[in-house]
């Protein structure tokens, strides 16, 4: 949990500086996919804050937005048929769609994230399944 925290304040930072992509929200959401709990909802709002601030936007309003995203990933992560790269990578183009219409109106920015979704689902999917240590891991004897 540490590792992810620094580098989603990591990327807040290029973001905020000179990346035009929203790589903070893809990472939310595909981690929202990928492993469903309330850590996704305070991690949103906390970098949400974090990016209003730095971005000199309303204070809150990506907290809001990211808010509101997170938890319809999650609520659409719970059907039986969103377990796949192929389910989740349509549904979060739609969701950075409604960020880019509802903060900066720049469209052409979505191609890029759209782009980098797949890599970013596999890297992260990865990440949760081979490096996190869960509680609930039993060994089969």
């Amino acid at each position: 949990m540490k590792t992810i925290v620094i580098i989603l304040i990591l990327l807040a930072f290029l973001e905020a500086a000179m990346l035009p992509i929203k790589l903070v929200l893809t990472i939310l959401l595909v981690r929202a996919f990928v492993r469903q709990d309330s850590a996704n909802l305070i991690l949103a709002f906390g970098l949400g804050l974090l990016l209003s601030h730095l971005q000199n936007q309303p204070l809150g309003l990506n907290a809001l937005i990211f808010l509101i995203l997170v938890e319809a990933v999650y609520l659409w992560s719970k059907t039986t048929f969103s377990h796949n790269l192929w389910t989740a990578f349509p549904v979060i183009g739609i969701f950075l769609f409604v960020a880019e219409f509802v903060t900066d109106k720049h469209y052409a920015n979505i191609i890029w994230e759209l782009l980098l979704v797949p890599l970013i689902y596999l890297s992260v999917r990865f990440w949760e399944e081979r490096f996190i240590v869960r509680r609930e891991t039993k060994l089969k004897l």
